[in-house]
């Protein structure tokens, strides 16, 4: 199947809820696509007005297939629930995180997405990479040996458009009702999740409350009176609003600590 254009309202499509109509190519087979921008299922995402080169995966790439050798092959345009999903039914161990974590299974690798928890005394990070064989991409299989993975970060060049997973026995149902108990405490209104990775040490919330910034607007923007990390849309928010607003908490905290926060949230440009 060839692929095709469609035109995507980004204030409906995106999380944060932020965003103009813009073309976007749906991407429905392996061909070589340059300088694309892949948006996933648009959780993380904040969208600019000049934003171009936009693609996403086809429903080619949803797909769940038993592997030999207790491995699991996933499209790339799955969502995490719904491979949260499988793996509850299939009781398997590992996939515990992503019961709580949207978006498409290729974003959330390229993010290398997780939550943490204190476990005696220590924080202990649960994220995707742990359970990765590898991933397919225009270039082939790449094993996840080959790959870097840190918090919040890999160095994945390419689209993927199908993941390996490690399948183990085991499902954790503690674990699943710590994360529940996370996302119960995190904010309602639109957003695109934490704004800003967690600097070494230190929390990006805590940085953003101690600078005034906690329950701050501009525009229709805020960052949550809930959760300092995260920023809301209010309303009617904009792409300008929301990008003033992370500016301005990276110059309090930097100014104030000399911390350079790093964006969590993905900007399209």
């Amino acid at each position: 199947m060839k692929n095709e254009w469609i035109e995507i309202d980004f204030s409906r499509y995106t999380s944060i809820r932020i965003g103009a109509k813009h073309s976007v190519e749906v991407i429905h087979s392996l061909t070589p696509k340059e300088n694309r921008q892949i948006l996933g299922h648009g959780f993380n995402l904040l969208v600019a007005p000049s934003a171009s080169h936009l693609a996403i995966l086809g429903q080619e790439f949803s797909t769940i297939e038993e592997l030999p050798h207790h491995l699991l092959r996933v499209g790339a345009n799955l969502s995490g629930p719904r491979l949260f999903s499988y793996a509850k039914k299939h009781n398997l161990n590992g996939f515990e995180m992503l019961s709580h974590l949207p978006g498409s299974v290729g974003g959330l690798i390229t993010m290398n997405a997780g939550m943490s928890l204190q476990q005696d005394g220590q924080l202990k990070r649960y994220e995707i990479s742990q359970i990765l064989e590898g991933i397919y991409t225009q270039q082939g299989f790449i094993h996840s040996c080959e790959l870097e993975f840190d918090y919040r970060y890999s160095n994945i060049p390419d689209i993927i458009y199908y993941a390996v997973f490690r399948q183990e026995k085991g499902l954790d149902e503690t674990l699943i009702k710590h994360f529940q108990a996370i996302r119960k405490r995190q904010p309602k209104e639109p957003s695109c999740g934490s704004a800003f990775k967690n600097p070494q040490g230190d929390f990006a919330g805590r940085l953003i409350e101690s600078v005034n910034l906690k329950g701050v607007h501009y525009g229709d923007m805020c960052f949550s009176p809930q959760h300092a990390n995260f920023l809301i849309n209010c309303g009617r928010g904009t792409f300008e609003e929301a990008d003033s607003l992370l500016k301005e908490a990276q110059r309090r905290v930097f100014q104030e600590y000399g911390i350079s926060l790093e964006k969590e949230v993905v900007i399209i440009q």
